[in-house]
């Protein structure tokens, strides 16, 4: 914790970022500050109020889970693979939203049990507040695939056990 000017700021634990600090909510998993979830759920506000916001919304979800991973249960191990093979098939693979939606669905299935991935070391290259700066709905959908990005690549060796379990799914689906 820092302070500057009176006001006290902490890091996320998910993504690194420094922000004020406030009271409320975090995400389900516990992987990220109030102050984090908080920008994160302002996003989501704007992606739901405008369709040009909205077209990539899948993203922003799965950039966030992605970026702010726990292991609090297996729920939310389960979580980080899922939205990192979501961010690896719109990214890398271009497939369409209702493919990925598919593969997420059938990788969400409680039945199936995940190890947990050791997170990326932060602070984080982009975070959600990136994207909490754009200045318009086509920066906002620019700087969402930007931070995506870069949630990607901080995976970085963890990527091929991700690229195989897509694959692998892919090829069991009907």
């Amino acid at each position: 914790m820092s302070e500057e000017n009176n006001l006290i700021f902490s890091r996320c634990p998910g993504c690194g970022d420094e922000l004020e600090v406030v009271e409320g909510p975090t995400d389900r998993y516990g992987g990220s500050s109030a102050a984090c979830w908080k920008r994160f759920t302002e996003i989501l506000v704007r992606e739901y109020s405008s369709p040009a916001h909205f077209k990539v919304h899948q993203l922003t979800v799965d950039a966030y889970m992605a970026q702010h991973p726990s292991q609090s249960s297996p729920a939310a191990i389960q979580s980080v693979w899922v939205h990192l093979v979501a961010i690896y098939l719109a990214l890398e693979q271009q497939k369409p939203l209702p493919f990925i939606q598919k593969v997420m669905k059938k990788l969400a299935r409680p039945d199936i049990k995940f190890v947990a991935l050791v997170p990326p070391p932060g602070p984080a290259a982009l975070t959600v507040g990136h994207v909490w700066e754009a200045a318009s709905a086509e920066d906002h959908q620019q700087r969402v695939r930007q931070w995506a990005g870069a949630v990607w690549e901080s995976w970085g060796d963890r990527q091929e056990r991700i690229r195989d379990l897509a694959q692998y799914t892919i090829a069991k689906m009907p």
